[in-house]
């Protein structure tokens, strides 16, 4: 991104958040990425600003095309694992895992008194 058209990072990542909230932007770890220089007539998906032809622009296809300025890219995906990160230790913490089954007796059977 050129200089005069620099965003602050933190309106960008404002920008992600908002448009994976939307839908207009996955929140997912690309799964496959081609860089290139851009032609110089794509606007990025973050920041609607457009690539100039002698910066690198970063493209995905899976689950839509989308073209992105390299920082824009780097912080998108950086904000995707940071909420893929943070949903698996929410997933934990609210369903922690099993407790192990007591091998000296039956633990499915309640505490009852013996039989007279």
């Amino acid at each position: 991104m050129p200089p005069e058209l620099r965003i602050l990072e933190s309106e960008l990542l404002y920008r992600i958040r908002q448009r994976i909230h939307d839908g207009r932007l996955p929140m997912a770890n690309a799964p496959s990425v081609s860089a290139g220089y851009a032609a110089g007539t794509e606007v990025c998906v973050v920041c609607d600003q457009q690539i100039a032809s002698d910066h690198v622009s970063y493209e995905i296809t899976d689950p839509a095309a989308m073209i992105f300025h390299r920082e824009c890219y780097m912080i998108w995906q950086r904000e995707c694992a940071q909420c893929i990160a943070d949903a698996a230790r929410k997933r934990k913490e609210t369903h922690p895992p099993a407790r192990k089954a007591d091998t000296a007796g039956d633990t499915d059977a309640p505490d009852q008194p013996p039989e007279p």
